[in-house]
């Protein structure tokens, strides 16, 4: 049987392969001005290091997306100048609810400044949220429909030389090669980076002339690890946003003389090899019997369904729902996940005053909450939070003491708002930046361990990169037998 460290050995040779056939897919198309393919080519060699996620940044794919930038850089582009002060809001998510476009978009409506939020054209009807937060704001709208990377690189150029901004957000997924060649040529714009993905590679560190941080781990990643200057680092915490008007949609059980332990987010953030985290449930499961546990999210639901085969009927699976912040209110404990905090998670347990038990794994934990070393949520080991977590579900007045804890650890609205327009008028907030040299070696040993390049090579078979299909016909072939050619296209 192969051993573990064959197995690693063997993950590393494949994606060391993967990613010099990329590097030779992008020097091969640079030289022959095929941009279309050297932007695909980076955004796969990006999306290949995002997931491996055993270094921060990348120089050769840094540099390739520079020398996109320069050679495709327009008369217009080069020439921009800001006209009034404009701000841009990139997000190539167009997402409504997850993520922090919409907390952005709400402060700077309320600020009163003048906004053209740019998405992509799937985001258009489907953002109710960020639609009622910019109604009547000086906030207007622009999408990009294009799925190609040198097509779209071409639409937000068209974008950007008719709004000529003064300001502008980059808010982006870690493979976005558009995007960033286009910040990249921004040359007398003031562009933000938000760095939503602080824990992982991403391409762009060339730009942005600010990094906005959340936590201070951020800042340490990007100042030692993605070697972008102090200087250019600055922080800037979020909250979660919330629609405390929604309605809540009921439990799947009867709560009657019941606790509730609950969880949530994508499934594959509670696996690692030694079930850790559904050891934890099975232990507070077996030692309160008046308990119940309930998880939201979707993904290999594998482990759950043996739970529920051994506490028949205390077991719960749902779907993530809208309701959380309502959901939240009706539980008695938020139990994290493991070996992958969900940071938002946290933080909408701690606005609904639940304690967000958690199993310390390393500083990639830290910094969600505010002051978070002192609201006692962090375990060292996973006796002691199961320990701690019986008494908490027997004895309502420590469980109480312990949730007055949680006061003011998450920023407020209006606090937010109120930084974010000191940044915009200063470059700088309240909050000091520590960047720290951070221990991330256990975190990234468990991408290894996690990695399937079987699977990010199914993935990255999509529309998007389809000049790209002689060289990863196998990936289309296996992708459309899968799920056919519609479903391909879609992606």
């Amino acid at each position: 049987m192969e051993s573990s460290r064959e197995a690693i050995e063997k993950k590393k040779k494949r994606v060391n392969e993967e990613y010099d056939k990329c590097k030779k897919i992008i020097e091969k198309s640079l030289t022959s001005k095929q941009y279309e393919k050297a932007m695909a080519a980076i955004s796969i060699g990006s999306f290949l290091l995002y997931s491996w996620n055993q270094r921060y940044t990348d120089e050769s794919l840094e540099n390739a997306i520079g020398m996109v930038a320069e050679r495709t850089m327009t008369p217009e582009m080069e020439q921009l100048m800001p006209e009034g002060d404009v701000v841009i809001f990139y997000d190539s998510f167009g997402l409504d609810t997850r993520g922090l476009a919409l907390i952005y978009l709400k402060a700077l409506a309320n600020l009163g400044r003048e906004v053209v939020y740019v998405t992509v054209a799937s985001a258009e009807n489907n953002q109710p949220e960020i639609d009622k937060a910019i109604e009547g704001a000086k906030i207007r709208k622009k999408y990009f429909s294009s799925h190609k990377h040198f097509k779209k690189l071409q639409e937000l150029q068209r974008i950007i030389c008719d709004i000529k901004p003064s300001k502008a957000f980059l808010y982006t997924t870690p493979n976005d090669s558009a995007g960033v060649a286009v910040f990249m040529q921004m040359r007398n714009v003031a562009r933000y980076q938000i760095n939503l993905t602080d824990h992982a590679f991403w391409l762009g560190t060339h730009a942005f002339d600010y990094c906005l941080e959340f936590r201070n781990y951020g800042a340490g990643v990007s100042r030692y690890y993605r070697g972008i200057a102090e200087e250019k680092i600055r922080a800037m915490p979020y909250y979660p946003a919330i629609d405390k008007d929604e309605d809540f949609q009921g439990l799947p059980f009867e709560p009657e003389g019941r606790k509730i332990i609950f969880s949530g987010g994508s499934i594959y953030k509670t696996i690692d090899k030694d079930g850790t985290f559904y050891q934890i449930v099975r232990e507070i499961l077996k030692n309160n019997e008046d308990t119940v546990f309930l998880y939201a999210g979707y993904g290999d639901n594998t482990y759950i369904e043996e739970l529920k085969e051994i506490y028949i009927g205390r077991v719960y699976h749902i779907p993530e729902r809208k309701d959380l912040y309502q959901l939240m209110q009706h539980i008695t404990l938020y139990l994290n996940t493991y070996p992958l905090l969900g940071g938002l998670m946290m933080q909408y347990a701690a606005i609904a005053g639940k304690i967000p038990i958690t199993l310390w794994h390393g500083s990639e934990n830290g910094g969600i909450l505010i002051g978070q070393e002192d609201r006692k949520v962090e375990y060292g080991t996973a006796e002691e939070l199961i320990s701690d977590v019986n008494r908490l579900l027997r004895e309502p007045d420590y469980l109480k003491q312990r949730e007055r804890l949680l006061e003011g650890s998450i920023i407020e609205e209006k606090e937010f708002e109120t930084e974010l327009n000191r940044f915009l008028v200063s470059g700088k907030t309240k909050y000091t930046v520590k960047c720290d040299v951070i221990d991330t070696d256990q975190f990234r040993r468990e991408y290894i361990e996690r990695f399937d390049i079987d699977e990010f090579l199914k993935e990255i078979a999509g529309k998007s990169n389809i000049s790209l299909l002689m060289e990863y016909k196998n990936s289309y072939i296996k992708r459309i037998r899968e799920g056919g050619i519609r479903r391909l296209f879609r992606r």
